[in-house]
Formats: C-alpha cells, sequence, structure tokens
C-alpha cells in the first residue's frame, strides 16, 4: 500500500497551487484497485463516519494543532459526497475488478479486498478493521508533519527498517506463482472436457506437474526468478554458480547481499557507509564499477533472525500492563503520558509507563 500527497484540482496552474499553502488532498494506492481512493473515503470504508471521528484517528496526539486541521481540510472537502460506509465501499469496488456486479455484490468485494489486501501485516479478519483505521491515521498522521515540517522525513536508508529476502521466500514465492499457474491449467483443461461434453472426466489428465518441475529447474539453472503478468522476468541472477576460487572468495560470495536499485542509477545515497551499517555490513567488501555501493556482503559475526509466533510475546505485553487498542482511551496519549507499542510493525497498543516496560 502506498500513500500520498496530490493536488487536490489537477487544471489549476501553478500560481493558483502555490497560493494557498494546503491545497493538497491525501490518496492512498491499494492493490488490485486502478486507481487512488481519496483517504477519507478509505476511512469510512473501514467505519469512521464522521469527520470528527477521521480527525481524531489522525490528530490523536495534536487534537488542538489547527494547522494539521487545515492540512486535512481539502480531503474532508474531497469526500463529502461519500457519508456512508456502503457508499464508500461502492466507491472502491467500482475502481477495481468488480465494476459489473450489482451492488451489494460490490460491496461484498470490497470488504473481502480491505479485509485481505489492505495493511494485510495488521489483520486479516474482518473485526480487525479498526486496527487498519488506527494505523492508517497513524501514517496520514506522520506524513502531514512531515510535509508541515513538524517532524523529521524517515531516513530511507536506515539499515534497522531494512528487510533481507533469504533463501527460503524466494524459493517459496516461486513456489506460489509455479502452483498458481499449476492449478489455473488444471481448471482450464477440466473446464474445457465439462463443455465439449466428455462422459469420462479423468482428473489425472489435467494434473501438469511439469509446470512446477521445470519452473523451478529452470529459476535454480537460469537466476531469472518470477514472472510477471506480461511475461516479463522480474529479478535475474537470483541463483549463481558458487565462486571456488579461494576459501575467502566463497564466505564472500556465501554472504553477498544485492540491493534492488539500477546499477545505472545516480544516485549517491543508497551507495554510501550508512552508520547503521555497524557490526551488520563489511565497510570494505563491494564491487568497483556500477555497482560500487549496491551489492554489499554481510559481516563474518552477523546473522539474519528468522520470525516467529508472537503470540508468546504478545501475552508478556499485556501482563505488563499494555493496553490494547480496543481499550484504548485516546485522552491519554494526546495528555503525552502514553507511548505507542508496536509488534512486528503492527500497531498493538499504548503503555503510560515506556521505562517500566523496557
Amino acid at each position: 500500500m502506498q500513500i500520498k500527497s496530490k493536488q487536490r484540482s489537477a487544471g489549476a496552474t501553478t500560481a493558483q497551487a502555490l497560493s494557498t499553502k494546503f491545497d493538497q488532498s491525501i490518496s492512498v494506492n491499494i492493490n488490485l484497485i486502478k486507481e487512488s481512493i481519496p483517504l477519507v473515503i478509505l476511512f469510512r470504508a473501514l467505519n469512521c463516519l464522521s469527520d470528527k471521528h477521521i480527525l481524531s484517528r489522525i490528530c490523536f496526539d495534536c487534537p488542538d494543532n489547527t494547522e494539521m486541521k487545515e492540512a486535512l481540510r481539502p480531503s474532508l472537502e474531497l469526500a463529502k459526497m461519500i457519508d456512508s460506509q456502503e457508499d464508500a465501499l461502492d466507491y472502491i469496488a467500482k475502481r477495481g475488478a468488480a465494476q459489473a456486479y450489482t451492488k451489494d455484490k460490490r460491496i461484498v468485494y470490497a470488504k473481502l479486498l480491505l479485509e485481505s489486501e489492505f495493511l494485510a501485516h495488521v489483520s486479516v479478519l474482518p473485526d480487525g478493521m479498526y486496527k487498519k483505521s488506527f494505523f492508517l491515521g497513524y501514517m496520514a498522521n506522520k506524513l502531514v508533519k512531515a510535509s508541515l515540517g513538524l517532524i523529521n522525513e524517515d531516513d530511507r536508508d536506515y539499515y534497522g527498517k531494512k528487510r533481507l529476502d533469504m533463501a527460503g521466500s524466494l524459493l517459496g514465492n516461486n513456489f506460489r506463482m509455479l502452483f498458481r499457474n499449476f492449478t489455473d491449467e488444471m481448471t482450464k483443461i477440466l473446464k474445457r472436457d465439462i463443455d465439449n461434453g466428455h462422459d469420462k472426466i479423468l482428473l489425472q489428465k489435467a494434473l501438469k506437474p511439469d509446470i512446477i518441475t521445470h519452473g523451478l529447474r529452470t529459476a535454480l539453472a537460469t537466476g531469472n526468478w518470477g514472472k510477471d503478468r506480461d511475461g516479463n522476468v522480474q529479478k535475474t541472477g537470483v541463483s549463481q554458480v558458487l565462486n571456488r576460487l579461494t576459501f575467502a572468495s566463497s564466505l564472500s560470495h556465501l554472504r553477498r547481499l544485492n540491493t534492488p536499485i539500477a546499477k545505472s542509477g545516480k544516485l549517491a545515497k543508497p551507495r554510501q557507509l550508512h552508520n547503521t551499517h555497524w557490526g551488520m555490513i563489511c565497510p570494505a567488501e563491494t564491487p568497483e564499477g556500477a555497482a560500487c555501493g549496491l551489492v554489499k556482503n554481510l559481516a563474518l559475526m552477523a546473522f539474519v533472525s528468522v520470525g516467529g509466533a508472537v503470540s508468546s510475546f504478545v501475552s508478556i505485553l499485556e501482563d505488563f500492563g499494555v493496553e490494547k487498542l480496543k481499550e484504548w482511551n485516546e485522552s491519554m496519549i494526546r495528555a503525552g503520558k502514553d507511548v505507542k507499542v508496536f509488534v512486528n510493525g503492527n500497531w498493538f497498543g499504548t503503555h503510560n509507563n515506556p521505562d517500566d516496560l523496557m
């Protein structure tokens, strides 16, 4: 998901756009939806209906900041025609793959889409919509504050926010894509046999296991990983022949990291050493030329942690007095008493004594 701000009127001239500081509306890009969705319409689809409710989600830590409210005015005005959850869901569905459906089916489609595709790391359950509204408000809060200069912009090169695609996740994603092709091919063959009126339909004939076997072998042999809808290769050079020239070169090759940025790019920042590389990235081991700084190496003593179940960790947080968002009193964080607690990037709740919690 991507959230961004844009000019309220596309036809406005540059002078008109610069005449007011707050002539910006905020829109959100969602997977499987072709157009950007205005922020306030998305809030109403998440069952935050009134302007007051939406502002309380976004300005949770600064309810008296008139500058932030003025910055959000164009977004509120843009969505004034959509005032119910059903209308908001219908608006979203019409910009997806459900345009030809009836209104009731469009609403069901939009609900399922928001549950499964929108902020999936927060929740994929029907009762998790309120959590998504809190997280969306938090995102909008940071965006507006950064645009007004109240907070600094995030550092894109900060290594604590980076994630590595290891062999397991790469193979898993490739297998998922190939398995989808396998089921699509099976469906097509069975549908053709049924349409042709065959008396005896053999499931064995519809199964084409070579799709998965051939796909995995080709990927590992060529290093071309995954294809998009147009058939273009998404990643190249993923699997390589291990360098055995010397023991040191083998170690270096096994710990190599490739940044997914075009080698011809002229940006200097992603190539430079960052202070958060300390202890994780070797400061000297990088090739010369176009790939300088983009191809890095893990430090010899560094290792990559793997994910695990968070249920035990969540129960510990609850025992230490972390209030879940559902039970959270908004006035506490406004008074500056509470701090936000995140688990795996998901806003879990708040706590009134961070020193005690740590």
